[in-house]
């Protein structure tokens, strides 16, 4: 958990009593560095600091064998700053049980509903709600999405979200396209999966978290598969919630090829490739065989598109049987 530290770089003002509490460290007081570090997580004006702080105390607390303390200042740290890495250090930190971590996701879900002001809070709360088990609101936004409008909350969240609570174990092989999407999740930063013609939306919400992202993203990655294990549905409810992505799938791509929007040909064809290989995961080969066919009859003259959609499949790990 060491590596979900954050270390400040706004300037003196704000990081001077965060420099203190790392001199105390240093020189060995850590019962000194703890009581300034909870002081600073209260009473700092700057909400990124405070979480700075919190993170921090967390770190020590640990050391300290405190975990009671150390999980209530992951809290602090995420309700001051909230976004996805904090949301996994605090149900992560301690090594909680099944009870005990799903406890936590549905208690950063209870906050996040109370909280409205900030820009990606649409997204951070149906991550929550899904990895809580209340699957049936994000999956009616996912159905109910305007196949002209990808927006955020349906691209960076609800559809890999869903295509991967089908799979079993929740845990997409590598070299799938299923376990780029999740480790777009947990990087936050910059994908395919992300519709070129959606100006500036290159980049999760989230994506400029001063978390070391490269150190988080198999820990994020780890956090969201053990929480979808916990919260997804029972078969066959699980064929339902690959129904639901691959309806919205199709809606999408015959918007996109539809209206012959040829910037758009990539990102529709790994969205259904991923859906292809959600449903091959799921014991599902002939549904996943008929989206690849399905698409190719459908669309006999879309040859970009073809292109692309058979280049994906040749690269998967899972469906390279199809073609």
């Amino acid at each position: 958990m060491e590596s979900m530290e954050c270390v400040p770089t706004r300037g003196r003002a704000h990081g001077r009593s965060y420099d203190w509490v790392g001199t105390l460290v240093r020189d060995g007081k850590l019962d000194q560095a703890i009581l300034m570090a909870v002081d600073g997580a209260e009473v700092e004006v700057d909400r990124w600091m405070r979480a700075c702080m919190a993170d921090r105390l967390a770190v020590m607390a640990m050391e300290h064998r405190d975990t009671a303390l150390a999980v209530g200042a992951r809290f602090r740290a995420f309700c001051a700053d909230p976004n996805p890495y904090r949301l996994a250090a605090y149900c992560m930190d301690g090594f909680p049980g099944d009870l005990e971590l799903s406890t936590r996701v549905e208690s950063a879900w209870a906050w996040l509903q109370g909280q409205s002001d900030q820009a990606w809070q649409v997204e951070l709360n149906l991550m929550c709600a899904m990895l809580a088990g209340d699957i049936a609101h994000p999956l009616e936004r996912l159905e109910q999405s305007d196949p002209g409008h990808w927006s955020s909350e349906v691209t960076a969240v609800v559809y890999p979200l869903a295509l991967a609570m089908g799979c079993p174990g929740m845990d997409p092989p590598s070299g799938s396209l299923l376990d780029a999407q999740l480790r777009w999740l947990a990087y936050g930063s910059g994908s395919e999966f992300c519709s070129v013609s959606w100006p500036g939306y290159g980049a999760a919400p989230w994506s400029r978290s001063p978390l070391p992202q490269a150190d988080g993203v198999d820990f994020m990655r780890a956090f969201l598969c053990r929480a979808m294990g916990l919260a997804a549905p029972f078969p066959p409810s699980q064929l339902e919630v690959l129904g639901a992505a691959r309806g919205t799938m199709l809606r999408r791509l015959g918007w996109v090829l539809g209206g012959q929007h040829r910037r758009e040909y990539r990102h529709s064809a790994l969205l259904a490739v991923a859906c292809a290989e959600a449903f091959f995961l799921a014991g599902q080969p002939d549904d996943a065989a008929r989206i690849y066919t399905g698409l190719m009859q459908a669309y006999p003259r879309h040859y970009r598109f073809k292109r692309e959609l058979r280049g994906l499949v040749d690269e998967s790990s899972v469906l390279d049987w199809v073609v």
